[in-house]
């Protein structure tokens, strides 16, 4: 994917447990959003879902072992670093 708004490390998101996502301000009064699934599907990308812009979320999937509810990430992370997955 190619010209992203920012870059934005995963520590500096809110983890929204009723909507069980993470988020960031977005510039157009929304928010960006990214799942614990589409991390550890080796997916960076958030997205605003009422513009266009798109942030890529910076994460280290071994330290990520230590932040609560990421367990199995590590796990999914990894195949993504080994390349492992298709």
């Amino acid at each position: 994917m190619g010209a992203y708004y920012d870059e934005i490390e995963i520590e500096d998101m809110v983890w929204d447990e009723e909507k069980r996502v993470y988020h960031y301000p977005c510039p157009c009064g929304d928010r960006f959003e990214i799942s614990r699934r589409q991390l550890a599907d080796c997916e960076d990308i958030a997205i605003c879902p009422s513009c266009s812009l798109i942030i890529r979320v910076i994460y280290d999937p071994v330290r990520s072992w230590y932040v609560p509810g990421f367990h199995l990430l590590l796990i999914f992370s990894l195949f993504c670093v080994a390349g492992l997955r298709g």
